[in-house]
């Protein structure tokens, strides 16, 4: 915490400023709520849900992905010019459908099937794990909790992620055995539909 209110106090006055923070935040959520809409969009579809049907849009998105999501990214850090808004709104979609493309094409395999299968776990907890983990590592690396950010490297930031994913895996397994959803799909449903959903099994 101390940190952060030494760098308020002397930062620059000739920067940014609220309304440059204000312009970001909203920039941002502009950027979040496109990708909502546009998970949405694949999931009216079907896409995820029916990947064998779909395999071919799932091909010609990871070809995409890779052919020019990549290029936009990698230009960005060998180009001396600010690329940067361009990575994050092109780039940055274009890379992630090249990812998800190739999950839900390795889905489709034996042994894809086999070893995908942890992850569903997680997928069905996705709000409560989601939350936890905004939780968990604001409270590591904020000023607010151990103010860890920028000190632990990115090695050791890895192997903490992956830890605690894995963790995650584990404790949703354990927990559907006895649930039927988690604790934060079951507020979520309950607010939206006004009744008291089956908790457990």
């Amino acid at each position: 915490m101390a940190r952060f209110v030494e760098f308020r106090r002397t930062a620059d006055p000739t920067g940014l400023g609220v309304l440059g923070d204000i312009l970001i935040f909203v920039n941002n959520m502009i950027s979040v709520i496109g990708m909502f809409l546009l998970g949405a969009f694949v999931h009216r579809k079907g896409w995820i849900a029916n990947a064998a049907e779909h395999k071919a849009i799932f091909k010609r998105m990871l070809w995409i992905g890779l052919l020019i999501g990549f290029p936009i990214k990698i230009a960005t850090v060998l180009s001396p010019a600010n690329l940067e808004t361009i990575q994050i709104i092109i780039g940055g979609p274009l890379v992630a459908l090249f990812y998800i493309s190739c999950i839900a094409l390795f889905s489709q395999t034996a042994q894809g099937k086999k070893l995908l299968k942890p992850f569903t776990y997680v997928g069905r907890l996705s709000l409560t794990n989601y939350l936890l983990q905004s939780l968990v590592f604001t409270t590591v690396f904020y000023g607010y909790g151990l103010g860890l950010y920028g000190s632990l490297g990115l090695f050791v930031g890895l192997l903490l992620s992956i830890g605690f994913f894995a963790l995650q895996i584990v404790c949703s397994h354990f927990w559907l055995r006895h649930f039927r959803i988690g604790p934060m799909e079951w507020v979520w449903r309950a607010g939206t539909y006004l009744s008291i959903p089956k908790w457990r099994r």
